[in-house]
């Protein structure tokens, strides 16, 4: 929606999962939040100066696991 901005959205967030390289993974990062990009086709690199130093995950099972570690199911949160 463009009237709400990705800083409001991420801060109502706990991890933000963007797809690579897009801002919203750098803005969540430098305000904390558990942050990762999101490549479903396996086609990026595993790491890259463009990742800024954020996890690229390359598969499904990969991000449920970074999910995993990064919420408590239980405690949403």
């Amino acid at each position: 929606h463009p009237e709400i901005s990705a800083e409001r959205l991420i801060a109502r967030t706990d991890i933000t999962i963007s797809a690579p390289y897009s801002s919203t993974a750098l803005i969540a990062a430098t305000k904390g939040k558990p942050s990762c990009y999101f490549d479903p086709t396996a086609t990026l690199p595993s790491t890259s100066k463009f990742s800024y130093g954020i996890k690229i995950i390359r598969s499904k099972e990969a991000l449920l696991d970074w999910v995993q570690q990064h919420v408590d199911v239980e405690g949403h949160g």
